[in-house]
């Protein structure tokens, strides 16, 4: 491989027992590779640091002999997508690996690989995180709206998300000898009015009395039998840290609330 300006080969011992988190944001695409030594399992990271000078002290320290405590766990990355590559085998996952808390880069591991079981117990841990997601309270999300049977054409209907209100949801369990939080934050709220209008991106909305800042004007009325559907689709970001360490990035959770939406037209009347 070529070399490129700030880019060294940096090498790290992989302690299985330590399992240490890294910000997510960092997913590099970089090649690691490992081999077992007698010291146990060692890899060699290749990355690129824009901007940055990388120097020996990042990983051996200043008098040389400090070794880097690493850890693998999964990169979720977006399904039915190439962002994370393709595998050597299908039976390869993607992992980053992260020493003293910094992401050095990532790498497919297998079965048969070297880095083996730290990846298994890795993608346990992660599972847990998935499973708590799955379960996390977030709330039973309804739509509140002004009016709220009838919507009348050329007057705003306001609209807001009851059963949550914005704050972070963070859920604590211990299994597999570790303490796992997972969190869920409000990353946004997709409005569809149902009347082939684009959607509207914005947030939770007010409740009544306020003027809720997620309004919409109708243009024409809906037939008795076939509302507007008013759909609220909610977007939280979600993450995972294992015992205390910095938050691990896991698939966005989303929930969905709908409503009927009748429109009444308004209709002048002339006085004689």
């Amino acid at each position: 491989m070529a070399s490129r300006p700030h880019q060294r080969r940096l090498g790290a011992l992989l302690v299985p027992v330590l399992l240490l988190g890294a910000p997510a944001a960092a997913q590099t695409d970089d090649p690691v590779s490992g081999r077992t030594t007698d010291r146990g399992v060692e890899i060699t990271v290749e990355r690129v640091t824009p901007g940055r000078r990388v120097t020996t002290a990042d990983v051996t320290g200043a008098n040389g002999t400090r070794r880097a405590n690493c850890s693998l766990f999964p990169w979720f990355f977006e399904p039915g997508t190439t962002k994370g590559g393709f595998p050597p085998t299908p039976a390869h996952r993607r992992f980053l690996v992260s020493c003293d808390r910094e992401v050095l880069g990532t790498t497919w591991v297998g079965p048969s690989d070297a880095l083996a079981p730290e990846a298994a117990r890795a993608v346990d841990v992660a599972a847990i995180a998935e499973r708590v997601l799955r379960d996390i309270p977030v709330g039973d999300v309804t739509i509140g709206r002004r009016p709220q049977q009838r919507a009348l054409t050329g007057v705003p209907l306001y609209a807001w998300v009851e059963g949550h209100d914005g704050r972070p949801i963070v859920e604590t369990v211990s299994e597999l000898g570790v303490t796992v939080d997972v969190r869920v934050t409000l990353a946004g709220v997709r409005w569809d009015f149902g009347d082939g209008t684009p959607p509207l991106d914005a947030g939770l909305g007010e409740a009544w009395p306020q003027r809720s800042s997620v309004h919409h004007v109708y243009e024409a009325s809906t037939p008795h039998a076939l509302p507007a559907r008013l759909t609220a689709t909610i977007t939280f970001a979600a993450g995972y840290r294992v015992d205390g360490g910095p938050w691990l990035s896991l698939a966005p959770l989303t929930r969905s609330a709908t409503a009927p939406q009748h429109v009444d037209e308004v209709q002048a009347v002339r006085g004689r």
